[in-house]
């Protein structure tokens, strides 16, 4: 039965590329000093599809393989995120967002440290319980699982889905409220750069599943692969950051 679903599932998701697509385009949305992209994700045909992406946030492109490969991620958050690609316009090179650890506060080092150890104590029992409510055996990984089912998006033929999102020339990435990862670009003032979003999603999606998880998406399309939008100019402000 396994075997079944299985095949069903990868001979579904075989028409998958170039049946979603992704466009960016400036968004007239706007706060203080901070610009906006609209990204649609488009459905361009008459079946049901299932695609596998986090719409929260955007991740920053630092030239990781992990960060690329949902299957071998180290930290499941954001995993599923779209891309941000930059590099100035007449370059070759994309950008690659340097990693900058968050050091806190060494007089409050004790207390960051205490509060690290409840919230993944929090977190290993929401785990827990999210194994024994949907059933989960072993060889399946309990956190990729729930964060999958939590950000899957299902688009009906022909839909559009719109998200807008801020473009930050650093980006701090929560895994959990204590413990956050910060990633920077090495954005110039008053310059010129051309930027696209890029989605990466497993290939293998039924691994990640429950028998019962994967019954309930056999009747949908699955986009597996990557794919990426078109490419915007984006100018920086006057002031270097």
């Amino acid at each position: 039965m396994n075997q079944l679903i299985i095949i069903l599932l990868f001979l579904i998701s075989i028409a998958s590329y170039g049946q979603i697509e992704i466009k960016i385009a400036p968004s007239a949305k706007s706060s203080a000093g901070s610009k906006y992209i609209k990204i649609d994700i488009s459905n361009k045909t008459d079946k049901y599809y299932v695609v596998p992406i986090d719409t929260l946030t955007l991740r920053p492109f630092d030239n990781d393989n992990k960060w690329k490969d949902f299957e071998k991620a180290n930290i499941v958050q954001s995993s599923l995120a779209l891309t941000l690609y930059v590099k100035e316009k007449g370059d070759n090179d994309y950008l690659s967002a340097v990693f900058m650890p968050l050091h806190p506060d060494v007089q409050n080092v004790d207390e960051v440290e205490k509060q690290l150890t409840l919230e993944i104590q929090k977190k290993n029992e929401r785990l827990e319980e999210w194994k024994k409510s949907n059933k989960i055996k072993s060889g399946i990984d309990i956190e990729k699982n729930l964060y999958l089912n939590n950000n899957t998006v299902i688009l009906k033929p022909n839909e559009t889905l719109s998200i807008h999102r801020k473009i930050h020339h650093d980006f701090t990435l929560e895994v959990l409220k204590s413990y956050k990862m910060n990633f920077l670009y090495g954005i110039k003032g008053n310059t010129e750069y051309e930027i696209f979003v890029q989605l990466d999603a497993p290939k293998n999606l039924s691994n990640f599943l429950t028998t019962e998880q994967q019954i309930r998406i056999t009747n949908y399309r699955i986009f597996e692969g990557s794919i990426k939008s078109n490419s915007i100019c984006y100018k920086t402000d006057l002031v270097d950051y």
